[in-house]
């Protein structure tokens, strides 16, 4: 008799320790998209902060004079070359 209660004991534990692996996966699971579109929102902001400043600093050396403005052309361009222009 003291066999039989063992092994329900034993097979009971296995059971709630097979539901908490369970549900622990199912939670990950649940939480994982979460923090994948959290994580690529903070890169994202980390990117556009670090483009406004290379902009900024860029804008500050054209003022300064430590940066060259690049030339502006001039060169016209044939009319055979030109994309037509849609209008709305």
């Amino acid at each position: 008799m003291e066999f039989k209660a063992q092994t329900r004991s034993h097979w009971l534990y296995f059971g709630r320790t097979l539901a908490a692996i369970v549900m622990v996966s199912i939670m990950v699971i649940a939480i994982t998209p979460a923090l994948g579109v959290a994580i690529a929102t903070r890169v994202q902001a980390r990117r556009l902060e670090r483009a406004a400043e290379a902009a900024r600093s860029y804008v500050d050396g054209l003022r300064a004079g430590s940066v060259i403005a690049p030339p502006i052309s001039t060169t016209v361009i044939p009319d055979q070359l030109r994309l037509p222009v849609l209008e709305l």
